[in-house]
């Protein structure tokens, strides 16, 4: 079973950049990292303690390649090692489900961000008076969760 559970942290850990790189042609533009600093969603919560802000590599090869558009995008992690941190993580979604519903949005569809098997899914929402979009994605890699989220 640890093995499994190796394998399977190797394999996320070595895919997460080319799920950025998917997600580059399925998101519109990033402007900044975070877009308004001490919030997460482009200010729809204030930050959670524990996610902090991507803004190295991955962000900045998940920016680059996004080329169109005039949409926001954000990328947090969060350090998973016991299941205490699990259990934060998921009330970080909850809040950020909790919150676009609050503010009119409905969920719309879940689609995977490539085409093999057990690739993450995209989850989005769009707001029934505005028609703006929300997104996010969640992937696990070895001890960290990351969550990608993109606007309009």
């Amino acid at each position: 079973m640890k093995a499994t559970k190796q394998t399977l942290a190797r394999s996320l850990s070595s895919s997460l950049p080319r799920l950025l790189t998917a997600l580059a042609f399925v998101l519109p533009t990033a402007h900044a990292c975070p877009v308004r600093p001490g919030t997460i969603g482009n200010g729809l919560i204030p930050t959670p303690a524990g996610l902090r802000a991507e803004c190295g590599t991955n962000y900045q090869a998940f920016k680059k390649g996004v080329t169109a558009g005039s949409m926001w995008a954000e990328m947090y992690s969060m350090p998973i090692t016991g299941p205490g941190d699990n259990v934060r993580f998921s009330q970080v979604v909850s809040t950020l489900s909790s919150t676009l519903t609050r503010k009119g949005y409905v969920f719309h569809r879940s689609a995977p961000v490539t085409n093999q098997k057990g690739a993450p899914q995209m989850l989005t929402f769009v707001n029934r008076n505005t028609g703006h979009v929300f997104a996010y994605l969640l992937v696990r890699e070895g001890s960290r969760m990351t969550l990608a989220l993109t606007g309009k």
